[in-house]
Parts: structure tokens; sequence; C-alpha cells
């Protein structure tokens, strides 16, 4: 009976060991992304202050122990003077977020305290084709206190760095689902 019953724990262990995960994000074309080994975060096609956030963002999260160190592609400062398999590119759409209790009429005063709520749209272009290999979205990793969520909270700037956060970490999450569906 002790046998039996150890191994059925085992093949329960072992069938949840071996299932993947399926990526959070988009997988557009999982062979293309499969095979990229470099990268680089295009942020010139961003509004000035959103390239300073996005650049800045990458300096500090590209050094050793961060972020971005744990994908496990090659890192390239700057697109324009490497030859990256693919590139990054970020957008800030801002979202109209108005909370309301069921059954009232909004109040000028609940919609015109901050009315957008900023998310983080990554997007993994191959470099050579500027084919769409891969994309994902996320909200800000810290709305705010409860009674600010519905608002947004945070200002933009610190909304942009957490959703951005939350962007690449959900990349480097199905990257590395990749790499192990490879058998690396």
């Amino acid at each position: 009976m002790k046998t039996g019953l150890y191994s059925l724990m085992f093949a329960v262990a072992f069938s949840a060991a071996g299932k993947q995960k399926k990526p959070a994000g988009q997988v557009l074309d999982p062979t293309a992304f499969g095979h990229t080994r470099s990268y680089c975060v295009d942020a010139s096609d961003l509004p000035g202050n959103e390239a300073y956030e996005v650049n800045g963002f990458v300096k500090d999260q590209g050094r050793p122990g961060r972020l971005l160190t744990k994908i496990p592609w090659k890192l390239y400062p700057d697109c324009r003077e490497a030859s990256p398999d693919a590139v990054i590119k970020l957008q800030f759409p801002q979202m109209n977020v108005t909370s309301v209790l069921l059954g009232e009429t909004p109040r000028p005063d609940q919609v015109d305290q901050n009315p957008y709520r900023v998310k983080a749209v990554l997007q993994v272009f191959d470099a050579d084709s500027s084919k769409l290999l891969y994309k994902n979205q996320a909200d800000p990793l810290d709305p705010g206190t409860v009674e600010n969520q519905g608002s947004g909270g945070d200002p933009p700037v610190l909304q942009q760095r957490n959703a951005m956060y939350g962007a690449f970490w959900t990349l480097v999450q199905d990257v590395q689902r990749a790499e192990q569906a490879r058998g690396r």
C-alpha cells in the first residue's frame, strides 16, 4: 500500500514538473523568438521624456544582478552601433480610468483627480526583417494605495517605470520558458 502511494505521489510530482507553463506574453514567431541571442532596446520613437526613462531603466537594470541580466540574450546598449538579433520597443499608452460605484453618477471631483493610468507595451522585433516576434503588456506593479488604485495613484513617471519592470519581467519569464522548451 505504501509503495503504491509513493509511486502515485512521484507520478503526480513528475507530471506537474514536466508540464511547461504557457508564455504570459504572445509569442508570434516561436522559431525566430527561440533563435534570438542578442538584443537592444530602441527608444528612438518615443517622446523625449519617455526615451529618457527607458534609457535610464536599461542602463540601471542592465547592470550585473539586475533584471535585464536575467534574459539569456546579450544586451547591446546602442541599436545603431550593433547588429542584434532582436530590437525591443516600448510604448506607454495612457488608459482613462474612472471608478464609480454601480448605480452612481460620477462627480466631477472624482473624474478630474487623475483620470489616467499608464501601462507598458513591450514588443520584440526581428532586427533584420522588422517582423514582430513577441509582445506583452503590463500595468504598473505598484498601483498606489488602495484608495488611489482606480485613479492611478502614482505619478505617470513612476507608473511607467513600474509598468516597464513588469513588461520586462514577463519577457524574462517567457524567454526562460522558451529556453526550457528547447531543452537548454
